[in-house]
């Protein structure tokens, strides 16, 4: 959410987020990626460069795959529904109603998807959390049959995700 839902300036008025970035404000989700790039960018010699570089790769890698990873998931919920499902679970932001559902998803995710650090809790960490949206909107526009199928959809992505980490040898650290 803005954070001028939750603070106010010193005229009482709501923060202007536009102004954030300019003010060298930034998505909570991308730190991890800037700490990486400012490592690498002020790295002295070239063994630390070296290794900052290595850190930045993997930090980028693990990004894309929890994107390509979701992506699965969305388009596996969506097979056989027809044109602009997987938009809709991608974009929309629809109310959480169905606790039970988003619950068994989140826990889904904790439980069998690849911990890409061995800080992260479980499957889910600072950039992937984004898509704890995309759940709710599964949860919310998928009814019936397909609504129970989708646990079963997301621990399989998750733990097909974990088996191709592994194998790959990335970073990522299998649940």
């Amino acid at each position: 959410m803005p954070i001028g839902k939750f603070e106010l300036g010193r005229s009482g008025d709501p923060v202007d987020e536009s102004r954030a970035e300019t003010a060298g404000g930034m998505d909570v989700r991308d730190i991890p990626l800037q700490i990486a790039y400012a490592k690498w960018n002020d790295a002295k010699t070239e063994a630390e460069k070296k290794a900052a570089w290595e850190e930045l790769v993997k930090v980028v890698a693990n990004r894309k795959a929890d994107e390509e990873l979701f992506d699965r998931i969305v388009n596996e919920a969506c097979r056989g529904i027809g044109f602009g499902c997987a938009q809709n679970l991608k974009e929309s932001h629809h109310t959480l109603v169905d606790q039970d559902c988003h619950g068994a998803l989140i826990d889904t995710v904790h439980e069998h998807c690849p911990r890409r650090e061995p800080h992260n809790a479980g499957g889910w960490n600072g950039f992937n959390m984004k898509f704890s949206q995309t759940l709710v909107n599964i949860c919310e526009t998928l009814t019936g049959q397909k609504k129970e199928e989708v646990s079963m959809l997301v621990r399989a992505e998750c733990e097909a995700e974990s088996k191709r980490t592994a194998a790959a040898g990335t970073a990522a650290l299998v649940v």
